[in-house]
């Protein structure tokens, strides 16, 4: 069974902060993960910013562990590979450049509104594609 994991980054590198044995689907299990770590000595009133892959249960075990109002930022990685996916091949290089072009706006508007077209745009050729962008927009803007 794969493990929830978290880590956390310095400037130079990343450490394993803890790793559990169960579904990455469950929402229990991360909550656990995350309570633990503040048994450990995390400190829930210190800003802290989650950056995550698509994980259902980890935003659950976030939201109800650290509150709504957590940042969370979604990995861009991720979720470029999860839209490619749903596209024909004679589509993805453009759906990759259009992506990137947005996410690399200063103004959080704009990069917000040519997401917002981008959704439009894979409503045409993949419905799945861009209801997968649409799920996750704000979440890939938080930084």
């Amino acid at each position: 069974m794969p493990s929830p994991l978290t880590s956390v980054w310095t400037a130079t590198e990343k450490e394993v902060l803890g790793l559990w044995h169960g579904a990455t689907e469950n929402s229990t299990v991360a909550k656990s993960l995350l309570e633990d770590l503040m048994e450990r000595g995390l400190d829930p009133d210190r800003p802290m910013l989650f950056v995550i892959d698509g994980s259902k249960a980890l935003r659950k075990a976030i939201r109800e562990v650290f509150g709504a109002s957590a940042p969370v930022q979604r990995c861009r990685v991720h979720k470029q590979r999860n839209i490619v996916e749903h596209l024909p091949k004679n589509k993805q290089q453009q759906a990759i450049w259009r992506l990137r072009t947005a996410w690399d706006k200063s103004n959080p508007r704009e990069a917000e509104a040519e997401l917002r077209e981008i959704v439009g745009w894979l409503e045409d050729i993949s419905p799945s594609a861009a209801r997968s962008l649409e799920e996750a927009l704000q979440e890939t803007l938080t930084l």
